[in-house]
């Protein structure tokens, strides 16, 4: 979010934005150890758990936009598992 709104306030035309993935998932050269989806996925047990990342996302897109500013997130941009 914070590179789109880079972008944005570079006047760059966007248009549009897709997450990758909604849930973690095997990398065949990673395994299970990146965890970049918007929800936590355990492959043991296949629990899924809704990431601080997936709420803030949802709010972007309710309110079509941003209500803090954006040197304020939190949101690891990627998380790795030891």
């Amino acid at each position: 979010m914070r590179e789109l709104h880079s972008l944005i306030a570079q006047d760059y035309d966007i248009r549009g934005y897709l997450h990758w993935t909604l849930t973690d998932n095997f990398e065949w050269n990673e395994g299970w150890k990146l965890r970049f989806g918007l929800v936590a996925l355990d492959p043991e047990t296949q629990h899924r758990t809704m990431r601080s990342s997936a709420k803030l996302f949802s709010e972007i897109v309710r309110g079509n936009g941003l209500n803090i500013p954006v040197d304020e997130l939190s949101v690891p941009l990627s998380t790795t598992l030891p």
